[in-house]
Order: structure tokens, then C-alpha cells, then sequence
């Protein structure tokens, strides 16, 4: 078929303009605000984060991928203590033990009143597990610096504060890689039925509590009271023991 010239020269030259000499035009770039807050937010936390050593918390293995938690943090209701109180995190390690995968001092980033923390992920080239699996639950404790104390922050301790450009935390919180988490708040609380006062509700505990209740030993810490008769006996025990048992 033969191209007349005339409509040959239109289209070749229609064809240059829109290839500005043979580079396509490119259609501008939308910039989505949503993408920005959460980019300057974790550029602005990470920048100051770690500054601060933790004292109780120690021995975390920093790994090649890692996600954050940040949030507000309060202890028997007042707020922490800045860059005092600290915040751990755990995860079973597949021995039947726990691993320490990420620990920070409250305050320790651009805002005082929060803790930012980063979780550290398994390496899969290293030997062993030395960091949170994909959506391993972790577990959150606290440090009263003033009291020496630990508190193991429970499902009920947690509450979770939308913040735009953040991800909304599960609960009880889990590990993804690559994910800013928050606001994650933490009260450390002591546990119900904790009769020992050492931030753990275990077998001894029970035990105390059949011990009160016979006469063995006088009373334990009010502070464990499942029942509000402001008493230790049977109530906690029995208490305890489901808890133990997870039925609850």
C-alpha cells in the first residue's frame, strides 16, 4: 500500500513529539501523602534511637531485618521514668526457653514520653535462632528502674492509639519484617494471682496459696487478689492453676 508523503511526514513528526527524541514521555509522579509520614516518622525515631544503653535488658543480637513497636508506657499507673525504665522484648526460642530480640530505654527517641524499640529477626544464615520468626508472638517486659522490678506486660495490659501512617498492632503483638508498629501502649501492672511479686504467675504461686490457706504461711501479697475479698486463699489457687492449665 502506498503512504502518501504528506500524511508519512504527520505521523513521524506526531511520533518524535511524543517521543521527545527517542525518550517516551513519562507520566509525572503522584507522590501519596499516606507514603510520607510514615517514611519521616521512622527517619526522625530511628535517628535518635539506641542513644541510651540499657542496663537490664542486655544481650540483643542485632540481625539484618528488624521491625518497630512505639507507643506510651506507664507503671502501676504512673508514666516510666525517661531514660530510665526499660522496655524487652522475648520470643520462645525453640528450646523451651526465651530469647531476648530487642530491649530500649524509654524516652530513648524523638518523643520522651514513648518508647521506640526495634525487633530484631532471625538470621537464617547464622546457626540456631537469634532473632523473631515471621509472626512469632512476642512478648513484652518492662524495668522499674527505682524498684528493680519486672513486669510482664499481659493481653489486658495492652492498648493500641491510631496514629496516622503507623500499622496497627495485633494483640498480643506478633513480628513481620519491615513493619513500623504503633502506638502500642504498655501497662505494667502485676499480674493477678502473682503471690510472690516477681512479675510471674507460676506453680509457686499456687502453692503459696494452698499454704496461706493452711495455715502454713500467713499471707502473701494482697496485690494477687483474683476476687476482690481482699485476700489470698482458695480463689487464687484454683485461679492460678487455670491459669497454668490455659484455660484462660
Amino acid at each position: 500500500m502506498e503512504i502518501k508523503p504528506d500524511i508519512f511526514h504527520r505521523t513521524v513528526f506526531r511520533r518524535m513529539e511524543s517521543m521527545k527524541c527517542g525518550v517516551p514521555k513519562k507520566p509525572p509522579v503522584k507522590i501519596n501523602a499516606l507514603w510520607i509520614v510514615p517514611a519521616v516518622f521512622l527517619l526522625l525515631a530511628t535517628a535518635a534511637h539506641a542513644l541510651t544503653p540499657t542496663v537490664h535488658f542486655t544481650g540483643v543480637e542485632t540481625t539484618p531485618s528488624n521491625c518497630f513497636y512505639f507507643g506510651g508506657l506507664t507503671i502501676l499507673g504512673e508514666p516510666a521514668a525517661f531514660l530510665e525504665d526499660e522496655v524487652g522484648v522475648f520470643v520462645d526460642d525453640g528450646a523451651g526457653g526465651r530469647l531476648l530480640v530487642g530491649a530500649c530505654v524509654f524516652g530513648d527517641s524523638n518523643q520522651q514520653d514513648k518508647y521506640l524499640i526495634a525487633v530484631n529477626g532471625d538470621d537464617p544464615l547464622e546457626p540456631g535462632k537469634n532473632g523473631a520468626g515471621h509472626h512469632d508472638v512476642l512478648t513484652f517486659k518492662v524495668w522499674d528502674k527505682s524498684e528493680d522490678k519486672e513486669y510482664t506486660i499481659g493481653t489486658a495490659d495492652f492498648s493500641v492509639e491510631y496514629r496516622q501512617g503507623l500499622n496497627e498492632p495485633a494483640i498480643p503483638p506478633v513480628y513481620q519484617t519491615d513493619v513500623f508498629f504503633g502506638l502500642l501502649n504498655l501497662s505494667a501492672v502485676p499480674p493477678p494471682g502473682d503471690i510472690d511479686q516477681n512479675s510471674e504467675v507460676e506453680l509457686a504461686d499456687a502453692i503459696l496459696a494452698l499454704k496461706i490457706v493452711t495455715g502454713v504461711q500467713e499471707t502473701g501479697s494482697l496485690d494477687a487478689d483474683v476476687n476482690d475479698d481482699d485476700r489470698i486463699g482458695i480463689h487464687e489457687a484454683i485461679y492460678i492453676l487455670q491459669y497454668l492449665s490455659g484455660l484462660f
